[in-house]
């Protein structure tokens, strides 16, 4: 008998079993976090190794030094959660996830840069760009916006995308082959900044500022002084540039009245380090993802006829939904308001059994605390038809 043992002789034995099943128990609880560990150690050790190595080496192609892994970042920096179903989560709260990519990449680029090509001065603009009256705060933000893209977030997160070379002065994107420069330069006109970021990552950018001389001293009011929208939602944004933020949404049923004093506040208490995340929808027919001259909104004293039932035009009709996030640059203190639109046909989703799903957030509209936006939304032209088809 162990000199350990509290038990007879006799029972020696069922003591060692105990022991042995707590032992493998012990097994099971901690070694998979011991293999992460150790799996994380060694492929930071090899990246370490292989940033080493001349002409072909991380160092000597300009990307940054490995980071060292632990369990709360990846090797690559970003910060990861653990879920109870055994897969990585995006933790909602870091900028790990503030410019997403999928497999639609490539061609929505492209897209964008026909855009941009067709519809320039719609698609980027700044404010009173190049006059007395334009604000000086505006380049500086720009330019911080610009150098953070190309020359820190994006060949980080999505290093087999992108990559930084030559002392990290130039960005290459991998997939389209365009390099660009991570700096703008004294005689780089402010607008290229916009141009090569809308044709860089499939995402829309606004970049917000207080207001230099507020009309009193309440919470400073934000407006548009510059974006690059290549996907607007039925607005020239063109239209929205200079404007505060009540102005930008006062076709919006109500908006004045339930958040309009609060959205400044609330704009003024965002951090730098961190960034809010929010998603809309609507319902647009026979649109393109650029879609600056209207469809998506009703047009005020434009009276328009509803759908038929078993009328609507199902091919081209889809469900349109925006990722929006709003994050504070650290130096210049802008706001900039990011948008990523998804576009999803109608008889999809009823094929894969949401149908019922979107008919009732349908309903929904007229029940919410704003039943003016299921009008605003042209849900009297489609509504009807459209859960007609989706219930059928």
């Amino acid at each position: 008998m162990a000199w350990y043992s509290i038990l007879p002789p006799e029972l020696t034995h069922l003591e060692s079993w105990v022991a042995r099943i707590f032992f493998f128990l012990g097994l099971i609880t901690i070694g998979p976090w011991a293999f992460l560990v150790l799996l994380d150690a060694t492929i930071w050790i090899y990246r370490l190794i292989l940033w080493e190595v001349p002409y072909i080496g991380g160092r000597a192609r300009g990307r940054q030094r490995p980071r060292a892994p632990s369990l709360n970042e990846r090797p690559g920096g970003q910060r990861r959660a653990f879920g109870l179903r055994g897969v990585e989560t995006d933790a909602g709260d870091n900028e790990g996830d503030l410019i997403p990519m999928d497999k639609t990449y490539k061609s929505r680029v492209a897209l964008r840069k026909s855009v941009l090509d067709q519809h320039h001065d719609i698609v980027v603009a700044i404010n009173n760009d190049e006059t007395p009256e334009e604000d000086s705060r505006i380049r500086p933000a720009i330019s911080e916006l610009y150098n953070f893209m190309l020359g820190t977030y994006l060949p980080t997160r999505y290093p087999s995308m992108f990559r930084l070379y030559a002392e990290s002065s130039f960005f290459q994107n991998l997939v389209t082959g365009a390099t660009w420069p991570t700096t703008l330069s004294p005689t780089t006109p402010t607008i290229q900044a916009l141009e090569i970021l809308s044709q860089t990552v499939d995402e829309d950018f606004l970049i917000l500022l207080p207001e230099i001389s507020p009309d009193s001293e309440e919470q400073p009011r934000y407006v548009l002084q510059a974006y690059a929208t290549c996907f607007p939602a039925g607005f020239n944004t063109r239209e929205k540039l200079g404007l505060r933020l009540a102005d930008i949404h006062s076709p919006v049923p109500r908006y004045q009245e339930r958040i309009g004093r609060s959205m400044d506040k609330f704009f003024a208490r965002i951090e730098v380090g961190k960034f809010v995340k929010r998603l809309n929808w609507s319902i647009t027919i026979g649109t393109d993802l650029f879609a600056a001259f209207g469809g998506t909104h009703a047009m005020s004293g434009k009276k328009e006829e509803a759908i038929e039932l078993g009328k609507l035009n199902v091919d081209q009709t889809v469900l349109r939904c925006e990722r929006q996030t709003l994050h504070r640059l650290p130096v210049s203190k802008a706001l900039v308001f990011i948008v990523h639109t998804y576009v999803y046909p109608i008889r999809q989703i009823k094929d894969e059994g949401s149908g019922e799903d979107l008919a009732n957030a349908v309903d929904g509209l007229k029940r919410g605390n704003v039943p003016e936006i299921h009008t605003y939304k042209r849900g009297d032209v489609w509504g009807e038809a459209l859960k007609d088809f989706l219930r059928a």
